[in-house]
């Protein structure tokens, strides 16, 4: 399961950007990623990609999204398109960009209202205060996200 976290540093909240599967340019640090190429994020701490696929999320009901893969090889359905929202040639600090889903036609989003708390995830649970990761295919401001200074997090 993919949650976004309340803590905007936390570092287990942090992913790593890499090329695409169809991409033929490797996505090298400190390069640029162009708007409208495909990557692939990969959790830092467990090597995992984010994925989606149709299969329904426990919370808001629509794709769920989930770590997949071994040390950051996966398939396809890792691949996310970054849609830059301001008309800019690539994917900069401070910028808003939505992260396009090909597989099931699905943007990366939160909710307040998937939110993981005691009623829906019980007293001792790990992601308490955690929106629930999910696509899908409407586009609204929940779809939008911003990389900090410090790198790509997965924070509300």
């Amino acid at each position: 399961m993919v949650t976004f976290s309340p803590q905007k540093s936390e570092s287990a909240s942090l992913w790593v950007i890499r090329q695409g599967h169809e991409e033929s340019t490797a996505c090298e640090a400190g390069e640029p990623i162009q708007c409208n190429s495909y990557v692939r994020l990969t959790h830092n701490d467990s090597q995992r990609n984010l994925h989606s696929h149709r299969v329904k999320a426990s919370l808001s009901g629509q794709n769920e999204v989930s770590g997949y893969g071994n040390d950051g090889e996966g398939d396809g359905g890792d691949d996310w398109r970054v849609e830059c929202v301001e008309k800019t040639k690539y994917w900069e600090r401070g910028k808003s960009v939505m992260l396009y889903h090909a597989s099931t036609q699905a943007y990366l989003q939160c909710h307040p209202n998937a939110e993981f708390t005691r009623n829906n995830c019980g007293g001792n649970c790990p992601i308490m205060n955690h929106l629930e990761a999910f696509s899908r295919g409407n586009v609204d401001k929940n779809t939008q996200m911003v990389v900090l200074d410090a790198g790509v997090f997965l924070s509300k």
